[in-house]
């Protein structure tokens, strides 16, 4: 994760473990199994405070693609798998120095390619820690 703040906006990019099987073990996604994917996720930030602190609004885009490896011997091709998801979170931010922690809670759309792309409400919960240089 990586967040890019002025004043009271910030900018951020990520991506993590959870888009990628690299450790060689097959990630079960729902009723599909991956053998490799990507995915990323970006948004923006407001800060109530001046620092980049206190009470915050996030909107975030995420997507991921997973590969299902199918089962070539039985005539099953392997398949791409595709969700997208936009959400809005409300939260708050505790700074200590250059250290702060975040918390927050909200909801947006999902999209996945394997009912048609039909939205479904989710969740999306904040919970981070980090350093800001």
């Amino acid at each position: 994760h990586l967040e890019l703040r002025k004043d009271h906006l910030a900018l951020f990019a990520g991506s993590g473990l959870l888009y990628s099987t690299t450790l060689g073990t097959p990630l079960l996604l729902g009723d599909v199994y991956s053998d490799s994917g990507y995915g990323a996720v970006a948004g923006l930030r407001w800060f109530s405070g001046d620092s980049g602190d206190r009470f915050m609004l996030s909107a975030q885009f995420g997507f991921s693609v997973q590969r299902n490896p199918g089962d070539p011997p039985e005539g099953f091709p392997p398949t791409w798998h595709h969700s997208n998801a936009t959400t809005v979170v409300a939260g708050w931010r505790f700074k200590w120095g250059g250290f702060f922690a975040d918390t927050g809670a909200g909801a947006g759309l999902l999209f996945k390619s394997d009912d048609g792309h039909k939205a479904h409400l989710v969740p999306d919960l904040t919970l981070a820690i980090g350093y800001e240089l």
